[in-house]
């Protein structure tokens, strides 16, 4: 019926059916004597009155019979099938043998009930034997279902990056750290953390926390990756948990990462949860309750192939409802509600590089008090947590403040760089004796080679990174044949700190050739702004390789073979090293080569976050080209850079289009839409540095998307009646995985790459285009670009920009078209709740509301507003943040007209209204204020109908 018949019902059961289950049901016919007779009488007692027609078909080895077995097999072969058959004849009639009853085939199961016929379906209570056994088919049928929900829910969860820190983390050197777990130790402050660990009860919850402190370089992240790795911590933990399950987890948090997750509040979280409900999964429809019951309740077998296809997901998870999941998870009574007893222990390094949402986009100067808000933020977070006697958490940063505040450890806290002499001068010695001149040296003048070893420990101060550097810079001289009191010069005339104008950095970068400088500059701004990891590839592109192929069409530029690509990166590598002073590294990464061999195992990363910080200081084109203005845009070049390697790489790419659930066969490889999103977002911050319209290269991305893109699915379509443009494909305009679903939405939404433009923010390259007779806001465009410029879509930074929705008001733009039943005041009012707590675009929400007021003009708009807003309580908020509706009016504002020069505003109280809606709601109040102003003074002008509210 599904594939032969159209009908839309039949196939909606279909596509939610998990299993079925026959009992006594004849599927066969039979030339045996006496069966058909039994099958008809059977049937007979069943129905009373049968339909003559069906008993026909039974009382004979019917071809019709075999024809709906057959056809049923074919939709069936992926579905699981239970046949049940009687063991009892009814009496004075007979039986359905097993040969009729069940099907053939590898997935169905057979069994039996001790009844007959008209009694196999009727179960006196669910002691009974027969229903335990129906039962249990159906448990075991839905159980496949849950657990496929459930593997979705954690595949939303999950992110492409969430182990990458942790990988990227060097192992320790041979023999270090290997005190902090030894409780024999000599090392007091060890001997403190072994017994933290098995430690059952603690008189104080702060006793929950051990704090690994430690300067910048000290290798703090080393030590937790290698306490999280080493097999004693679990033996040691044991003890406390006295025999309950143990569960470790650990997120190492990371600001050079170049996704957001790698150091926001919510990848944190999001990481720990997915760790522990991997393991428990039974508590994922509790933890979850809302969005399990709701979101993910009525997913289709096609849904979970979507999401192992990495096409479905999940709505976008909210920082409240995951601080609350991981808050339930870590609650002891909660676990023993759900018969549930375990014990945590939690590894969270770099607090001091944890970022929110909110902040990752902030110029610098608001940066640094944000940074401290958020420190106090994610250190009562951790407090919080440790209320719970079923948890431990050990926890690493710098030595800030907001955590000494915060923490108050005595005892439960190591300062690494008081514990490490002994590892930094087993490292030294270690690497230094591996060296065959060293070794030479050594042997010649041993007193003075031992001497230069405790220098180089005793000034490190307990850095690890510093010692690192310095032994690499004494191999070096050791290769150019210094001598050993050239080398002993050398380590005196270090400066013992990493970073500042006068640290060792700064020392490294001066030792750079002048010619070299102003590229190592570039070369750092370059990896400083960029999106993702850059390839060497990407990089050398970037910096000016292939400049050539700029000025080509795409159709004209030739394809870059593997052979190229891997010279141009290797050449790239060796200029990193002669012209970058070793702040610049390539790392390897799980990424692996497609078929153009474009896509490199290696990316290049700073070499540590102090070096990332070093760099990030506002004086250093200042201090290292002193005599010469900056005159780089870095945004620029990136743009570039993703431009022609979308060029040089794809146009021969198997985007595909084969099937219907993939999107990459919609939109081609991943890797392609990481170069469009990429370059729509250099794009908007080139705009921001220089503000200005740079029209030429957006075209030519548009181009050469089209060419990539929009033809593979021209071909696909035998509608051509409309053929979207290739913006429909976007990751981020496009969410479904369904190509019926998604098809009827474009039809709905029909963006093109004006649309993208204002999804990104671009405000001035939109101006330009809406300038050009061939763009106005209705051309060709059903969803109007004032609801791209206020929704909630599109990196965070690109969202709610003033200048762009005064652009679009200067062009024509109208607040109260309606799309879809939504119109753009619509979309900017439901966003309010979310701009109170996003403290980056707050204020841009609370400058485009006042943008949006100046646009009204009479009473009655002021009234339509109200009632928006009214309308949005209603249908989105519970009342747990929000206004409740059962205590107050349900209108926020009373406004009417008495007449034609009288009106009554009547604002509710504020006390529970959030801080954007009572803004909104005392600007309303002030603008109808002007109007009624207005009136007052022009009662004639200002009566004039207000054709919006027709």
């Amino acid at each position: 019926m599904h594939h032969h018949q159209p009908h839309a019902k039949p196939g909606r059961i279909y596509k939610h059916t998990r299993g079925v289950i026959f009992l006594g049901t004849p599927h066969r016919g039979s030339d045996k004597t006496g069966y058909a007779d039994v099958i008809t009488n059977i049937a007979s007692a069943a129905l009373h009155k049968p339909n003559k027609k069906l008993v026909q078909v039974l009382r004979q080895d019917s071809e019709i019979l075999e024809a709906q077995r057959a056809s049923f097999s074919a939709i069936s072969k992926d579905i699981p099938l239970a046949c049940i058959y009687e063991t009892r004849p009814v009496a004075g009639i007979g039986i359905v043998p097993e040969y009729s009853a069940c099907l053939d085939g590898y997935s169905v199961e057979t069994d039996q009930i001790e009844a007959d016929h008209m009694d196999m379906c009727k179960f006196s209570d669910s002691s009974d034997i027969g229903y335990q056994r129906v039962a249990g088919f159906v448990i075991d049928f839905v159980s496949h279902t849950i657990e496929d929900r459930m593997n979705v829910l954690l595949r939303d969860l999950w992110f492409e990056e969430i182990g990458d820190r942790e990988d990227d983390i060097r192992p320790t050197h041979a023999q270090t750290f290997k005190w902090i777990l030894d409780p024999k130790s000599s090392k007091v402050d060890a001997g403190n953390f072994v017994d933290w660990l098995c430690r059952r009860n603690s008189e104080f919850k702060s006793d929950r926390i051990f704090w690994v402190s430690g300067k910048a370089g000290s290798g703090k992240s080393t030590l937790m990756k290698y306490l999280y790795r080493d097999p004693r911590l679990k033996s040691h933990l044991k003890l406390w948990a006295d025999g309950l399950p143990l569960i470790c987890a650990a997120v190492f948090i990371w600001d050079r990462g170049k996704s957001m997750m790698h150091k926001s509040r919510e990848g944190m979280v999001r990481s720990l949860l997915h760790q522990i409900l991997s393991r428990h999964k039974h508590l994922i429809p509790v933890t979850f309750h809302k969005r399990w019951t709701i979101d993910y309740a009525i997913r289709s077998t096609q849904d979970v192939e979507d999401w192992l296809s990495h096409e479905r997901r999940g709505p976008s998870w909210d920082w409240s409802e995951l601080i609350l999941a991981i808050k339930l998870l870590t609650d002891e009574s909660f676990l023993e509600q759900h018969d549930t007893r375990m014990r945590f222990c939690i590894f969270v390094d770099g607090m001091d590089e944890y970022r929110t949402f909110d902040d990752l986009n902030l110029p610098p100067n608001e940066m640094i008090s944000r940074k401290k808000q958020g420190f106090r933020d994610i250190a009562e977070l951790f407090k919080q947590l440790a209320q719970s006697s079923v948890v431990k958490l050990c926890l690493s940063s710098r030595h800030l403040v907001e955590f000494l505040d915060a923490f108050n450890v005595r005892r439960q806290r190591i300062k690494l760089e008081d514990l490490t002499f002994t590892d930094i001068t087993v490292y030294t010695r270690g690497t230094l004796g591996s060296n065959e001149r060293w070794k030479a040296m050594r042997t010649q003048t041993p007193d003075l080679a031992r001497s230069l070893t405790i220098q180089i420990v005793k000034k490190a101060l307990g850095v690890f990174l510093w010692v690192v550097l310095v032994v690499q810079l004494l191999l070096n001289g050791l290769q150019d044949g210094d001598r050993l009191e050239e080398l002993q010069r050398t380590i005196e005339s270090l400066p013992p700190e990493l970073g500042g104008e006068d640290g060792l950095y700064a020392l490294m970068m001066s030792n750079i050739k002048v010619e070299h400088r102003r590229q190592c500059l570039e070369l750092l701004e370059l990896v400083r702004y960029s999106c993702r990891p850059l390839t060497p590839f990407g990089l050398a592109i970037a910096d000016g390789e292939c400049c050539e192929i700029a000025v080509l069409d795409i159709q004209e530029t030739p394809v870059i073979d593997a052979t190229r690509v891997e010279y141009i990166s290797s050449r790239m590598e060796d200029r990193l090293n002669s012209r970058c002073a070793g702040l610049l590294e390539t790392v390897d990464n799980d990424q692996s080569t497609n078929e153009n061999g474009i896509l490199s195992k290696r990316t290049v990363q700073f070499m540590h976050q102090t070096a990332k910080d070093f760099v990030e200081q506002p004086r250093i084109w200042e201090l290292f080209l002193p005599d010469s203005s900056k005159n780089f845009n870095a945004h620029a070049s990136l743009f570039n850079s993703c431009i022609q390697q979308l060029k040089v790489a794809y146009p021969h790419a198997k985007l595909g289009y084969k099937n219907r659930s993939a999107r990459k066969t919609l939109g081609g490889s991943p890797s392609v839409w990481n170069f469009i999103q990429d370059a729509m977002l250099y794009a908007f911050r080139n705009e921001q540095h220089s503000h200005r319209a740079d029209t030429k290269p957006l075209d030519q991305l548009d181009e050469c998307a089209h060419h990539l893109l929009q033809g593979r699915w021209i071909e696909q379509r035998q509608d051509k009646s409309f053929v979207p443009h290739w913006v429909c494909l976007a990751p981020d305009f496009n969410t479904r995985g369904d190509f019926g679903d998604l098809y009827h939405d474009l039809a709905m939404n029909r963006p093109n790459f004006l649309s993208y433009a204002v999804h990104f923010g671009l405000g001035c390259y939109v101006a330009s285009k809406l300038d050009e007779q061939d763009y106005h806001e209705g051309h060709g465009v059903k969803r109007p670009l004032l609801s791209y410029a206020v929704g909630e879509s599109g990196p965070v930074e690109c969202q709610l920009i003033p200048m762009l929705v005064k652009i679009l008001f200067d062009h024509g733009a109208d607040p109260y078209r309606s799309h879809r039943e939504t119109t753009p005041w619509q979309e900017l009012l439901s966003h309010s709740a979310a701009r109170s707590k996003n403290h980056s675009k707050s204020a841009s929400w609370k400058e485009i509301i006042e943008i949006f007021l100046r646009q009204v003009d009479t009473l009655a708009q002021i009234s339509k507003i109200e009632s928006m807003i009214t309308s949005l309580y209603r249908k989105t908020h519970d009342g747990s943040e929000w206004i409740s509706l059962k205590k107050t009016p349900a209108r926020l504002h009373e406004v009417s007209a008495d007449g034609e020069n009288e009106y009554v505003f009547k604002a509710l109280p504020t006390s529970e209204l959030p801080p954007n809606t009572r803004f909104l709601q005392s600007r309303l109040k002030a603008r109808a204020d002007a109007i009624h102003t207005k009136i007052m003074a022009y009662p004639s002008a200002c009566f004039t109908p207000d054709p919006s509210s027709k």
